[in-house]
């Protein structure tokens, strides 16, 4: 009988293979007719030929839940285009995963009565949803747009789904290494592609050329998202493409890495937001603190500056040199402006906000130096408003869903932390466990920070990636706590004191 059993899950584990095998191939087709004819011939075709492949095998995917959060985390960046407008709200192809791979993992857990098992901070994600739901209710009573109200509480709180079906659902190192590399993968696509867009101008707008040419004397690489997202997507895939890197002990692989982080640096570069850079200095610092300083980490590092400032250096002195708050530099005026409304707003209603899906008139706030209503009919969600964002997301919960959203979202960001924090401070007798566990860190530091001059989860695939890599982040944390526990519950063997 156990030789039956063997050659049963024997079978079953070749049958599994094989459909992975399938469906990887499909994909790497679907991949390269989808740079083709979107991202290199800038045609519209691209839509009929996403959807049918894109669909056909993410099913073949959901069978195996590993692999397919493998395929959502490689479709975050660049199949997060892939949409479809259904009863005037717009999903995207990671989107319809997220929540068939949720369906699948938490829906058996709900009638089971074991969702509570999983090891996230149940009571700061209650609260947040609870909060933003109350805000919602009192959208709706305030007679804001309805489906605008929808859309708005969906961008800051959906993708908090994927952040518990990563925790549900990965259990092991080598589950986190492959989600990582996975979303990686479709970060370099963004990249390659930016850095093409730098030199060739495939795929942006005539009239963005024409600003970037009076603006900036040059084009800003955005792929298929725009400079500021793309800025932001490599912060989040910096810190991945670092640990990994640091993670391996083969010298082919971390060469190979190493190459893929500095297309991410350049993309980056290439784009002209400097917040996005300083966001990449504040993770290079917190990787640079978080481990020990060997010879071949300092001797890599200081080559690296030594490049960085040759090639790419007198792009960002130049860009830098503008940092100034005046017409002729409109990003930061516009910032003191976007700021100063929301303070308007905070003033006028601090505890609920103007509630989700209110569109506001920036000019004739600042006009009057107070809060005025807008006034608006109740415009369908795709029709260009006034204002519906203060270009920081911490700023925009505070317009949205006043002091108490804004806290309920602090509150689950630091119990969200609180594990990963204790994680830093011990260690791990493994050290390409922690130094992965740090590279994904430091990637949600920079983000959170560029978050606070920009919304980015106006945007679904900088919430779906942020709250991917905040799930990996939460289990790694869990792993490498279990470990001391582990060594802890052994006789006279102490916990393990500092990093790795």
């Amino acid at each position: 009988m156990q030789g039956a059993a063997a050659d049963s899950t024997s079978a079953s584990a070749g049958s599994q293979r094989l459909l992975m095998g399938v469906a990887w191939a499909g994909l790497t087709v679907f991949l390269a007719l989808y740079i083709l004819f979107f991202g290199l011939l800038n045609l519209p075709a691209p839509a009929l030929i996403a959807l049918p492949l894109a669909a056909l095998f993410g099913l073949l995917l959901l069978a195996h839940t590993p692999s397919g959060l493998m395929f959502t985390a490689f479709a975050i960046g660049p199949l997060g285009i892939v949409q479809a407008e259904l009863a005037s709200v717009t999903v995207n192809l990671p989107e319809a995963l997220i929540l068939a791979l949720a369906a699948k993992e938490l829906l058996p857990r709900v009638l089971r009565g074991t969702l509570g098992d999983i090891e996230v901070p149940w009571r700061g994600i209650v609260l947040y949803l609870a909060v933003a739901g109350a805000i919602l209710v009192y959208a709706f009573v305030k007679g804001n747009p309805p489906v605008a109200a929808l859309q708005d509480c969906r961008q800051f709180t959906e993708y908090a789904l994927l952040y518990v079906l990563i925790v549900a659902a990965v259990k092991e190192e080598r589950q986190i290494r492959h989600i990582a590399l996975a979303f990686l993968a479709g970060v370099l696509v963004l990249a390659l592609h930016g850095i093409v867009q730098r030199f060739t101008g495939i795929g942006i707008p005539g009239n963005q050329m024409v600003s970037d040419a009076v603006f900036h004397e040059s084009v800003r690489s955005g792929s298929f998202y725009g400079s500021t997202p793309l800025g932001a997507l490599m912060v989040l895939g910096l810190g991945p493409a670092l640990g990994l890197m640091m993670s391996t002990g083969w010298r082919v692989n971390q060469g190979i890495l190493l190459l893929v982080a500095a297309a991410l640096i350049t993309a980056a570069v290439f784009t002209n937001t400097r917040a996005s850079w300083l966001a990449i200095a504040l993770l290079l610092a917190v990787v640079f603190l978080g481990v020990r300083k060997s010879v071949p980490f300092v001797a890599v590092t200081v080559a690296g500056m030594i490049v960085f400032t040759v090639i790419l250096g007198p792009i960002v002195a130049k860009r830098m040199q503008t940092l100034e708050i005046s017409k002729s530099e409109s990003s930061l005026l516009e910032r003191v402006q976007y700021y100063t409304t929301a303070m308007h707003i905070f003033k006028h209603r601090p505890v609920t906000g103007l509630g989700w899906g209110r569109y506001f008139d920036e000019n004739l706030i600042l006009l009057n130096e107070r809060y005025i209503p807008a006034n608006l009919p109740n415009l369908p969600v795709h029709m260009k408003a006034p204002e519906a964002t203060v270009h920081s997301a911490y700023l925009q919960l505070l317009v949205k869903g006043g002091i108490v959203t804004l806290g309920a979202f602090l509150v689950l960001m630091y119990l969200c932390a609180r594990g990963a924090w204790r994680a830093y401070r011990q260690g791990s007798g493994n050290p390409g466990r922690y130094h992965l566990f740090l590279g994904l860190s430091a990637s949600v530091l920079g983000y959170l920070f560029h978050a606070s001059l920009e919304n980015f989860f106006q945007w679904p695939v900088m919430s779906q990636a942020f709250w991917l890599l905040a799930g990996l982040i939460t289990v790694s944390a869990n792993l490498i706590l279990r470990e001391d526990e582990a060594r802890t519950s052994e006789a006279g063997v102490p916990a393990l004191p500092g990093h790795a």
